[in-house]
């Protein structure tokens, strides 16, 4: 390129640049002028803006039978003794996963903390240099009463969210990760206060379940509330969701029989939640948290269908992060009764014996599956892919439909291929579910080009 200066001062010259491919790419500039001449070389970082696409693949094979894949892109193959959620499609939508309130930051941490045992080395390497990231986010959450605010910066404890951080924090410690013991001192006085409240107030002000969990979580610490667990027990009036969760603190404070004789008085009651709730409920993270209870009250004969349920809604891809924590709890405390059961089977031609009832390993191309144990075995092919960038990636919809147009100041249509520079114009998006599925606390996302500038009308004011 060439310019040219009548005076000093500074010129912009504007050229071009094609790669070829991700990562780190040196640019060097020189610049010439007579007898002058400089330099400079910066260093680029190269990456494709096309969002990860996971493909999950499944088959259950009794003794002696065979499946075959074939592995796109990035791929694992998973072979479990007994119904495992897909880990690793699991992890990877986690880790991916864009937003960041406590809940989500809490149940972020708490799926990747119990994934680990199920993971393959690499991705437990990758989850356990993500989780102390989490733990530093949640520091900056919690106020003053030892609660967690929401979002950072927020003036009000969340009950709910807070009962989360903790029991993750609490987890995280007791799995080897550094936390800070004020902070989990803190959290402790906390809940045992809002326990002290619902005492007072009774469930008129404060809901069942949120206690019942508050209790969980404090059982998870190691400092299980007992007088209050027994409160609860001895007062016959909680309802089906609520008596499920104070039998979890129960089972996890190693109180098995009691959390027996509590859950033989009710019923799994795993329905629907009616309107917006705050404990993020669905039927799903009530299936998982029976799941726990049976697993650590040791039922395994009901535990195991149970578990085929929980893992089908999650292998489907479609769940909340309140739904993939409390799967992966769920899953972990099964596995941890069932961990020990071998695999034997054969991945691409090559004998593969395990001692423990999951094994992964990555894959390419045309795999062939076989079970050649006694007991059924369950496969997971995931695939993950990128898109290069200039591919259309065809769009998808799986239960809700989104539509996007572009108007101009005056309402008129534009397109968003052929805008003029300084122009202002409008994205509406419309999203409409179709089914009969009530879906709630959605995160709408819009990926923009990176010339467009978004304009925020509470700042312009």
């Amino acid at each position: 390129e060439t310019t040219h200066f009548d005076k000093a001062g500074d010129n912009v010259v504007r050229f071009a640049l094609k790669t070829a491919g991700e990562g780190s790419a040196k640019v060097t500039v020189t610049a010439e002028g007579g007898s002058r001449k400089t330099s400079e070389t910066i260093d680029i970082q190269v990456v494709n803006p096309n969002p990860e696409t996971v493909t999950i693949r499944q088959a259950k094979l009794a003794a002696g039978e065979s499946v075959s894949f074939d592995a796109d892109g990035n791929s694992t193959i998973s072979l479990a003794g007994f119904p495992a959620v897909d880990a690793a499609g699991l992890f990877r939508t986690m880790k991916n996963y864009p937003y960041s309130c406590s809940e989500q930051l809490s149940a972020k941490g708490l799926t990747m903390l119990h994934l680990l045992p199920q993971l393959s080395e690499a991705d437990s390497q990758e989850a356990r240099e993500l989780i102390p990231g989490i733990i530093h986010q949640l520091y900056a959450r919690q106020r003053s009463d030892g609660g967690f605010s929401y979002w950072s910066g927020g003036n009000v404890s969340d009950t709910w969210a807070s009962s989360m951080a903790g029991q993750f924090l609490s987890e995280a410690a007791a799995a080897g990760f550094e936390v800070q013991k004020d902070v989990l001192t803190n959290w402790q006085r906390f809940q045992n206060n809002l326990s002290q409240a619902y005492r007072l107030a009774g469930n008129a002000v404060f809901s069942q379940l949120d206690e019942c969990y508050r209790l969980y979580t404090l059982a998870v610490a190691g400092a299980p509330a007992n007088a209050a667990m027994n409160r609860l027990k001895e007062s016959g009036k909680l309802e089906g969701r609520a008596d499920w969760m104070l039998a979890a603190a129960y089972a996890v404070s190693g109180k098995v029989k009691t959390a027996q004789e509590i859950v033989a008085k009710g019923s799994a009651s795993t329905g629907e939640y009616g309107g917006a709730d705050f404990t993020y409920g669905s039927s799903l993270r009530d299936k998982a948290v029976v799941l726990q209870v049976l697993a650590l009250s040791d039922d395994l004969a009901q535990a195991l269908p149970a578990a085929l349920e929980v893992a089908e809604y999650i292998n489907k891809g479609y769940y909340s992060t309140q739904e993939a924590a409390f799967a992966a709890m769920a899953m972990d405390r099964l596995y941890a009764k069932v961990g020990s059961q071998s695999i034997k089977a054969q991945v691409g031609g090559q004998d593969v014996v395990s001692a423990k009832s999951v094994y992964a390993q990555p894959v390419s191309g045309r795999v062939a599956v076989k079970n050649t144990g006694d007991g059924v075995l369950y496969v997971t092919l995931t695939s993950v892919s990128r898109a290069p960038v200039g591919v259309t990636v065809p769009a998808e919809a799986h239960g809700l439909q989104i539509s996007v147009s572009y108007k101009d100041a005056s309402g008129k249509d534009v397109k968003a291929t052929s805008i003029p520079q300084g122009t202002e114009f409008k994205a509406i998006v419309k999203v409409t579910n179709p089914t009969p599925a009530d879906y709630r606390s959605l995160a709408l996302s819009e990926r923009v080009p990176s010339g467009w500038e978004i304009l925020n009308d509470r700042l312009r004011m």
